[in-house]
Protein backbone atom coordinates (compact mmCIF):
# COMPACT_ATOMS: atom_id res chain seq x y z
CA UNK A 1 0.00 0.00 0.00
CA UNK A 2 1.17 3.39 -0.56
CA UNK A 3 2.05 5.55 2.12
CA UNK A 4 2.01 8.92 0.80
CA UNK A 5 -0.22 11.04 -1.86
CA UNK A 6 2.47 10.56 -4.13
CA UNK A 7 3.75 7.39 -4.25
CA UNK A 8 0.02 6.96 -5.05
CA UNK A 9 -0.21 9.06 -7.67
CA UNK A 10 2.70 7.18 -9.14
CA UNK A 11 1.31 4.35 -8.46
CA UNK A 12 -1.48 5.05 -10.39
CA UNK A 13 0.20 6.68 -13.68
CA UNK A 14 2.41 3.65 -13.72
CA UNK A 15 -1.00 1.58 -13.86
CA UNK A 16 -1.99 3.75 -16.51
CA UNK A 17 0.60 3.77 -18.75
CA UNK A 18 1.19 -0.07 -18.38
CA UNK A 19 -2.71 -0.13 -19.54
CA UNK A 20 -1.83 1.70 -22.40
CA UNK A 21 -1.94 5.21 -21.75
CA UNK A 22 -4.50 7.69 -20.96
CA UNK A 23 -7.77 7.18 -23.14
CA UNK A 24 -7.23 9.52 -26.36
CA UNK A 25 -10.28 12.21 -26.66
CA UNK A 26 -13.05 11.74 -29.20
CA UNK A 27 -12.57 13.39 -32.44
CA UNK A 28 -15.89 14.45 -32.26
CA UNK A 29 -15.58 16.23 -29.17
CA UNK A 30 -12.89 18.90 -30.43
CA UNK A 31 -14.18 22.49 -29.52
CA UNK A 32 -16.07 21.50 -26.76
CA UNK A 33 -16.33 23.76 -23.88
CA UNK A 34 -17.93 21.89 -20.92
CA UNK A 35 -20.71 18.66 -20.38
CA UNK A 36 -24.08 18.42 -19.48
CA UNK A 37 -24.16 17.02 -16.10
CA UNK A 38 -26.71 14.59 -13.99
CA UNK A 39 -30.38 16.06 -13.33
CA UNK A 40 -30.97 16.78 -9.66
CA UNK A 41 -34.37 16.56 -8.11
CA UNK A 42 -34.90 20.62 -8.22
CA UNK A 43 -33.71 20.24 -12.06
CA UNK A 44 -36.32 21.91 -14.27
CA UNK A 45 -38.01 21.08 -18.23
CA UNK A 46 -36.19 22.67 -21.02
CA UNK A 47 -32.96 23.74 -18.38
CA UNK A 48 -29.57 21.50 -17.96
CA UNK A 49 -26.45 22.10 -16.35
CA UNK A 50 -23.18 21.68 -18.07
CA UNK A 51 -19.98 21.65 -16.07
CA UNK A 52 -17.07 23.57 -17.53
CA UNK A 53 -13.15 23.20 -16.91
CA UNK A 54 -11.34 25.86 -15.49
CA UNK A 55 -9.77 26.87 -18.72
CA UNK A 56 -13.08 27.07 -20.41
CA UNK A 57 -14.77 28.89 -17.82
CA UNK A 58 -15.05 32.21 -19.90
CA UNK A 59 -15.77 30.83 -23.20
CA UNK A 60 -19.57 30.13 -22.37
CA UNK A 61 -21.01 33.71 -21.43
CA UNK A 62 -24.19 34.82 -20.55
CA UNK A 63 -26.42 35.01 -23.40
CA UNK A 64 -24.46 32.71 -25.63
CA UNK A 65 -25.71 30.21 -27.74
CA UNK A 66 -24.52 27.34 -27.42
CA UNK A 67 -25.36 23.08 -29.38
CA UNK A 68 -25.96 19.94 -27.47
CA UNK A 69 -25.10 16.69 -29.04
CA UNK A 70 -26.41 13.55 -27.37
CA UNK A 71 -24.00 10.72 -28.38
CA UNK A 72 -26.63 8.36 -27.09
CA UNK A 73 -29.63 9.38 -29.54
CA UNK A 74 -27.92 11.08 -32.10
CA UNK A 75 -30.33 13.97 -31.26
CA UNK A 76 -28.59 17.72 -31.53
CA UNK A 77 -30.50 20.37 -29.31
CA UNK A 78 -29.80 24.10 -29.38
CA UNK A 79 -30.07 26.44 -26.71
CA UNK A 80 -28.73 29.67 -24.91
CA UNK A 81 -26.60 30.05 -21.42
CA UNK A 82 -29.79 31.60 -19.24
CA UNK A 83 -27.78 31.64 -15.96
CA UNK A 84 -23.77 31.72 -15.03
CA UNK A 85 -20.57 31.11 -15.81
CA UNK A 86 -20.31 30.51 -11.69
CA UNK A 87 -17.01 29.22 -10.48
CA UNK A 88 -17.24 26.24 -7.95
CA UNK A 89 -14.41 24.72 -6.26
CA UNK A 90 -13.78 20.85 -6.77
CA UNK A 91 -14.63 18.63 -3.84
CA UNK A 92 -16.17 21.05 -1.91
CA UNK A 93 -18.94 23.26 -1.97
CA UNK A 94 -18.64 26.70 -2.37
CA UNK A 95 -19.69 27.60 1.11
CA UNK A 96 -17.59 24.81 2.85
CA UNK A 97 -16.52 26.05 6.59
CA UNK A 98 -13.08 25.47 5.11
CA UNK A 99 -13.18 27.87 2.05
CA UNK A 100 -15.37 30.62 4.72
CA UNK A 101 -12.55 29.98 6.98
CA UNK A 102 -9.94 30.31 4.80
CA UNK A 103 -11.04 33.53 3.26
CA UNK A 104 -12.31 35.53 6.43
CA UNK A 105 -8.57 35.00 7.74
CA UNK A 106 -7.25 36.31 4.93
CA UNK A 107 -5.91 32.72 3.29
CA UNK A 108 -4.32 32.97 0.09
CA UNK A 109 -5.00 29.29 -0.93
CA UNK A 110 -7.41 28.77 -3.32
CA UNK A 111 -8.59 24.76 -4.42
CA UNK A 112 -8.98 23.73 -7.89
CA UNK A 113 -12.25 25.00 -9.27
CA UNK A 114 -14.64 24.84 -12.67
CA UNK A 115 -17.56 26.77 -13.95
CA UNK A 116 -20.68 25.61 -14.22
CA UNK A 117 -23.54 27.68 -16.75
CA UNK A 118 -27.24 26.77 -16.76
CA UNK A 119 -28.42 26.26 -20.21
CA UNK A 120 -32.12 27.22 -21.25
CA UNK A 121 -33.00 24.54 -24.21
CA UNK A 122 -34.69 25.96 -27.60
CA UNK A 123 -35.12 23.02 -29.08
CA UNK A 124 -34.41 20.31 -30.88
CA UNK A 125 -32.68 20.89 -34.40
CA UNK A 126 -34.54 18.61 -37.31
CA UNK A 127 -32.88 19.51 -40.68
CA UNK A 128 -32.36 22.94 -40.87
CA UNK A 129 -35.35 24.20 -38.09
CA UNK A 130 -36.06 23.33 -34.72
CA UNK A 131 -38.79 21.30 -32.95
CA UNK A 132 -40.07 21.36 -29.30
CA UNK A 133 -37.83 18.90 -27.61
CA UNK A 134 -39.17 15.16 -26.68
CA UNK A 135 -36.44 14.71 -24.73
CA UNK A 136 -33.63 16.05 -22.15
CA UNK A 137 -30.07 15.73 -23.36
CA UNK A 138 -28.12 13.02 -21.35
CA UNK A 139 -25.69 13.43 -19.25
CA UNK A 140 -21.93 13.86 -20.43
CA UNK A 141 -23.08 15.07 -23.94
CA UNK A 142 -20.73 17.62 -25.35
CA UNK A 143 -21.86 21.35 -25.69
CA UNK A 144 -19.95 23.76 -28.00
CA UNK A 145 -20.64 27.26 -28.33
CA UNK A 146 -21.65 28.54 -31.59
CA UNK A 147 -19.47 31.32 -33.35
CA UNK A 148 -20.55 35.11 -34.21
CA UNK A 149 -21.25 33.68 -37.60
CA UNK A 150 -23.44 30.80 -36.83
CA UNK A 151 -24.95 32.81 -33.73
CA UNK A 152 -26.37 35.66 -36.28
CA UNK A 153 -27.68 32.74 -38.26
CA UNK A 154 -29.64 31.21 -35.63
CA UNK A 155 -30.81 34.92 -34.07
CA UNK A 156 -31.71 35.91 -37.89
CA UNK A 157 -29.81 38.75 -37.23
CA UNK A 158 -28.81 39.38 -41.07
CA UNK A 159 -30.16 42.99 -42.65
CA UNK A 160 -28.76 46.33 -44.38
CA UNK A 161 -29.73 48.27 -41.62
CA UNK A 162 -27.67 47.83 -39.01
CA UNK A 163 -29.20 48.14 -35.34
CA UNK A 164 -26.67 47.45 -32.74
CA UNK A 165 -25.75 44.39 -31.02
CA UNK A 166 -27.13 41.23 -29.93
CA UNK A 167 -27.49 41.28 -26.15
CA UNK A 168 -24.70 39.08 -24.68
CA UNK A 169 -22.82 39.07 -27.65
CA UNK A 170 -19.69 41.19 -28.75
CA UNK A 171 -19.99 40.47 -32.66
CA UNK A 172 -23.23 39.51 -33.57
CA UNK A 173 -24.92 42.23 -35.69
CA UNK A 174 -28.32 42.61 -35.46
CA UNK A 175 -29.72 44.21 -38.59
CA UNK A 176 -33.22 44.85 -40.59
CA UNK A 177 -33.61 44.24 -44.62
CA UNK A 178 -34.16 47.27 -45.86
CA UNK A 179 -36.36 46.00 -48.39
CA UNK A 180 -38.84 43.85 -45.70
CA UNK A 181 -42.25 45.83 -45.72
CA UNK A 182 -43.01 43.66 -42.44
CA UNK A 183 -40.64 45.98 -40.65
CA UNK A 184 -40.16 50.07 -41.08
CA UNK A 185 -43.01 50.72 -42.91
CA UNK A 186 -44.86 49.40 -40.14
CA UNK A 187 -45.91 51.29 -36.89
CA UNK A 188 -42.41 51.16 -35.20
CA UNK A 189 -41.73 53.21 -32.05
CA UNK A 190 -38.67 54.25 -29.92
CA UNK A 191 -39.25 54.55 -26.64
CA UNK A 192 -37.42 55.54 -23.20
CA UNK A 193 -37.18 57.79 -20.67
CA UNK A 194 -35.40 61.31 -20.78
CA UNK A 195 -32.21 61.36 -22.03
CA UNK A 196 -32.24 57.58 -22.90
CA UNK A 197 -31.20 58.50 -25.97
CA UNK A 198 -33.90 58.47 -28.63
CA UNK A 199 -33.29 60.63 -30.62
CA UNK A 200 -29.89 59.57 -31.09
CA UNK A 201 -31.27 56.00 -31.97
CA UNK A 202 -33.65 57.93 -34.51
CA UNK A 203 -30.98 59.56 -35.79
CA UNK A 204 -29.28 56.50 -36.54
CA UNK A 205 -31.67 54.79 -37.91
CA UNK A 206 -32.53 57.65 -40.76
CA UNK A 207 -28.75 57.85 -41.74
CA UNK A 208 -28.39 53.84 -41.91
CA UNK A 209 -31.81 53.64 -43.97
CA UNK A 210 -30.57 56.20 -46.24
CA UNK A 211 -27.50 54.56 -46.68
CA UNK A 212 -29.33 51.57 -47.72
CA UNK A 213 -31.36 53.78 -50.01
CA UNK A 214 -34.72 54.31 -48.44
CA UNK A 215 -36.23 57.27 -48.94
CA UNK A 216 -36.78 58.94 -44.99
CA UNK A 217 -39.11 61.56 -44.73
CA UNK A 218 -38.44 63.26 -41.28
CA UNK A 219 -41.21 65.76 -39.60
CA UNK A 220 -38.72 67.81 -37.11
CA UNK A 221 -41.43 69.90 -35.03
CA UNK A 222 -38.54 70.65 -32.12
CA UNK A 223 -35.54 70.68 -34.17
CA UNK A 224 -33.70 68.25 -32.65
CA UNK A 225 -32.13 66.76 -36.27
CA UNK A 226 -30.82 69.48 -37.81
CA UNK A 227 -27.87 68.69 -37.27
CA UNK A 228 -28.13 65.21 -38.67
CA UNK A 229 -25.38 65.85 -41.73
CA UNK A 230 -23.01 66.65 -39.44
CA UNK A 231 -20.70 63.85 -38.14
CA UNK A 232 -21.25 63.47 -34.17
CA UNK A 233 -17.95 65.54 -32.11
CA UNK A 234 -18.60 64.31 -28.67
CA UNK A 235 -15.39 62.41 -27.11
CA UNK A 236 -17.89 60.13 -25.80
CA UNK A 237 -19.39 59.00 -28.62
CA UNK A 238 -16.51 58.94 -31.02
CA UNK A 239 -14.82 56.84 -28.41
CA UNK A 240 -18.02 53.95 -28.53
CA UNK A 241 -17.92 54.09 -32.42
CA UNK A 242 -14.58 53.21 -32.79
CA UNK A 243 -15.24 50.39 -30.31
CA UNK A 244 -18.02 48.95 -32.31
CA UNK A 245 -15.31 49.31 -35.39
CA UNK A 246 -17.57 52.31 -36.31
CA UNK A 247 -15.97 55.66 -37.64
CA UNK A 248 -18.86 59.23 -37.36
CA UNK A 249 -20.11 59.83 -40.20
CA UNK A 250 -23.58 62.37 -40.82
CA UNK A 251 -26.47 62.16 -43.51
CA UNK A 252 -25.39 62.53 -46.90
CA UNK A 253 -27.27 65.18 -48.78
CA UNK A 254 -29.45 63.41 -51.60
CA UNK A 255 -29.63 64.75 -54.94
Amino acid sequence: MPETVTEASAELAAEIEAAGGELPPDPADAGAVGRTMFDLPGSTDLSVTVLLPNANLHKAPAQSLVRVRCRRSGKSYLGVVSAGPYAEPDGLKGDSPLLVAASTHGATYLPPYHGRVQVTVLGEEVGDGLVPPRFRPVPNSPVFVLGAAESGKVLKCGGDVRLGLAAGHESVEVGVPSGAKAVFPRHTAVLGTTGGGKSNTVAGLVKRATDAGMAVVLLDVEGEYTHLHEAAPEPKMVAALADRGLAPAGVRPSG
